[in-house]
């Protein structure tokens, strides 16, 4: 299924739930695009199973639609997973400048 979704800001992110036949290394791809604000693209991080920390991390690299993969493979058991997207670094100055994905 694809997903698509507007991250504006640190308090939103994109959850969704992948059901695996067998545990493994597997490696998550994300289509994107970002606009870069005080001089840097957003961060994108992805969050496994509700884990406070991100398994992976990855910059976006410009504003037109481009495929990233998520860090390395990383290890998933059978059965349902949840693999949360956030923007890691949201930054913005009213009226000047606005960092989005």
């Amino acid at each position: 299924r694809n997903k698509c979704v507007a991250i504006r800001d640190e308090s939103q992110a994109l959850t969704i739930e992948c059901d695996l036949k067998i545990n493994g290394q597997y490696q998550v791809m994300a289509r994107v695009r970002g606009e870069a604000g005080g001089a840097a693209y957003p961060t994108l991080g992805l969050l496994v199973n509700d884990e406070e920390d991100p398994t992976a991390v990855a910059r976006i690299f410009g504003s037109r639609w481009h495929r990233i993969p998520m860090g390395r493979p990383f290890p998933l058991r059978a059965g349902v997973n949840r693999l949360t997207f956030v923007f890691l670094n949201e930054f913005e100055v009213p009226g000047r400048t606005d960092r989005n994905l």
